[in-house]
């Protein structure tokens, strides 16, 4: 059953004047006046007939057992403020006959000032009781909540293109790697430095190398055919930065350092769309000091960012700031920053927005808000059901989403999404033709969840109730499909129809054993999955074999099919692609991939499954032939002799340029033919 889950919840707002049911367009009056609200802490605008010198003095918020509840301020104008209380409660707002109006207040809010900003961070310094918030609600009984009831993404390597990009999630929008091939250039991140070859039919030349700051871990970098940013964190007077260098790579054997962005707090993640860069970092805010952030393009010094530009996401607070900056990578214009109390867990973005979630650690403090009533079936909208719900559901882990609109340099706040449950990974998020679409493990007892959201976030649909008892491993968004793999003892494989985001529902299911921790759009009706198979030991317990990699055939929505299947070792056996999406190399026009991989295989006299040897690490390279069978074409390794741990010849990327596949560690880069994988060239950097 598709369940859209709510409540109907009331905060009282007691205000010197007459009574009023909506609150709005109210006139001052000696009596006090009530406001229902949807939310225990929704900002309240307040109008007064004149200016307030002191407005933290002048009004004064009280929760029902006469406590006071401490608010900041925002000033609109002079007549017009927003209080925004800073702890969940029923409270009431006292004042003189000044007061004109009152509504909900539903702009942005900001920090504000440093003041306000104390304010915030001491509310976690102080200890807070779940049950004295629940006491306004100590007559709860149970609350009535109700339930609701291909296009196909662009591959890494156009047809045609010579060389393979970065496996991104979005066409067009670039992510950060630790390899970038422009034209027949290939730049290679490795201990702490760039290394830059050249390449021809298959030969390498190393022309190059890009020797950073000592002050940067560099995680990863982007490269076009004049710039090159390399981003990592850095630690310097006592703080942790998120550091951008931009360089000019016009000449690869001298390439010149142009730019230097620095953010304070840890690097969550980045994006590239054309010359703009996007860069997402995430700080805990220290004995209540603002943020750093530098840009050489301005001036060498450190500066803090505006404490009044740091929105606030009132009930949700946190200690951390979240910084998202944008520049450009050929330009010198100022870097531009906008700042929010939150987290930075995941990131998703289109050429048009910017999706940040985070897990909500105030989950215990505030109820699930609700909005709508109990309905029946019409032409556009499913029927609706009324379910029982007790207030154990306050306890269920949520997860928030932020949406913001991007212009090039330009971001801004859009709109949020709760959900009750966690996502897998950035392919949990997607949008399409304005709609955003979401998959999620709600909880193991009541399995997963879909759910859909309008261009300001508000709530379309959801399918609810996918495979109890199992959790998502895997998701992909194609168009008007969502493929879905969940697990516990075997692999289901969803096919669900996004068509009508009011209400998702489920096409077609496959289960077979093993699963897969990506999902890769081969064609219109072909998806790659890559995981592990599995095996059940003497107790009934299900554990990971080998590496398994699956072709489905969903031509038939209704009936999926897997056509090909291959298992690689044994377990121990694994590839970075099974968590880093960015390891894989595809080539779409020559109907071949391949990927970094560790090999294992069973100990001689093994008494055990957990007794292996490891006995192979390199790049794996399949193809796919007319019928879509997986056909192993070769390998490439770069480590000599018995096995051993020599770390700098392991291999984590494949790439290819032309008709050669290049394979790369830190300790060389090697060519092979991809038409019959013989060697061509080995270079030690």
């Amino acid at each position: 059953m598709r369940r859209k889950i709510s409540a109907i919840l009331l905060a009282i707002l007691m205000i010197t004047g007459a009574v009023f049911a909506d609150g709005r367009g109210m006139n001052a009056a000696k009596n006090l006046k009530k406001v229902e609200s949807t939310s225990f802490t929704e900002p309240i605008r307040v109008t007064v007939k004149k200016a307030v010198k002191n407005p933290e003095k002048t009004f004064k918020l009280l929760s029902t057992d006469n406590t006071s509840v401490d608010f900041i301020v925002n000033k609109l104008d002079e007549k017009n403020y927003v209080l925004i209380p800073l702890s969940p409660a029923v409270y009431t707002l006292k004042s003189d006959n000044n007061i004109v109006e009152t509504s909900i207040y539903e702009g942005e809010v900001f920090v504000g000032s440093k003041e306000n900003f104390s304010k915030i961070q001491k509310q976690f310094r102080e200890p807070f009781s779940f049950w004295n918030y629940l006491n306004p609600l100590k007559n709860w009984d149970s609350r009535r909540y109700e339930a609701i009831a291909p296009e196909v993404l662009e591959d890494t390597a156009a047809d045609g293109a010579s060389s393979s990009k970065t496996n991104v999630q979005v066409d067009g929008v670039d992510e950060a790697d630790v390899v970038k091939v422009v034209g027949d250039t290939i730049f290679y991140l490795r201990n702490g430095k760039i290394s830059i070859a050249k390449t021809s039919a298959g030969k390498i030349s190393i022309v190059g190398e890009i020797k950073l700051d000592q002050k940067i871990y560099l995680q990863d970098f982007y490269a076009d055919s004049t710039r090159l940013v390399a981003v990592g964190s850095s630690y310097e007077n006592n703080k942790t930065f998120t550091k951008a260098l931009v360089y000019d790579i016009t000449s690869l054997a001298k390439p010149k350092l142009v730019r230097t962005v620095m953010q304070e707090g840890y690097y969550s993640s980045s994006r590239k769309i054309g010359d703009q860069v996007y860069l997402i970092s995430e700080t805990y805010a220290y004995d209540f000091a603002m943020p750093l952030y530098k840009d050489t393009a301005v001036s060498e010094k450190f500066q803090n960012i505006d404490v009044a530009s740091i929105r606030i996401f009132p009930p949700y607070l946190s200690q951390s700031i979240v910084t998202v900056s944008s520049f450009s990578a050929k330009d010198k214009s100022s870097v531009k920053h906008l700042n929010f109390m939150g987290s930075a867990d995941t990131v998703y973005m289109t050429e048009q927005s910017l999706y940040i979630s985070f897990y909500d650690y105030n989950r215990n403090y505030y109820p699930i808000p609700v909005d709508i009533a109990p309905r029946v079936a019409t032409n556009d909208e499913p029927a609706v059901d009324v379910i029982e719900v007790t207030p154990s559901d306050l306890y269920l882990d949520k997860t928030k989403i932020k949406k913001f609109s991007v212009n090039k340099s330009e971001i801004q706040y859009v709109g949020e999404a709760t959900i009750v449950g966690s996502l897998i990974n950035q392919f949990a998020m997607d949008e399409s033709n304005g709609i955003f679409r979401v998959a999620y493990t709600r909880t193991w007892e009541s399995g997963s969840e879909v759910a859909t959201f309008d261009k300001n976030m508000k709530p379309l649909g959801k399918l609810t109730g996918i495979a109890p008892q199992e959790r998502i491993y895997s998701v992909r968004f194609m168009g008007d499909r969502l493929y879905l793999v969940t697990f516990e003892q075997v692999d289901p494989f969803f096919v669900i129809d996004m068509k009508n985001p009011r209400a998702p529902k489920i096409l077609g299911e496959l289960k077979i054993p093993g699963y897969s921790d990506y999902l890769h759009p081969y064609d219109a009706n072909h998806v790659i999955g890559f995981g592990n198979a599995t095996d059940v030991n003497e107790y009934g317990n299900v554990r990971a074999d080998g590496m398994k990699i699956a072709m489905f055939d969903v031509s038939d929505v209704n009936n999926p099919k897997q056509i090909s299947n291959v298992v690689i070792g044994t377990t121990g056996t694994g590839s970075e692609l099974m968590y880093n999406h960015k390891a894989l190399m595809y080539n779409v026009s020559k109907n071949y991939f391949g990927f970094p991989i560790t090999v294992t295989q069973k100990s001689k006299n093994a008494t055990s499954p957990w007794e292996v040897d490891y006995v192979f690490q390199g790049g794996y390279v399949y193809g796919v032939d007319k019928n879509f069978k997986l056909q192993f074409k070769g390998s490439a390794t770069h480590r000599t002799g018995e096995w051993n741990w020599e770390n700098t010849a392991y291999i984590n990327r494949l790439v290819y340029v032309g008709d050669y596949i290049y394979f790369l560690s830190d300790k060389a880069i090697s060519s092979n033919a991809a038409k019959d994988m013989s060697k061509v060239d080995y270079k030690e950097w």
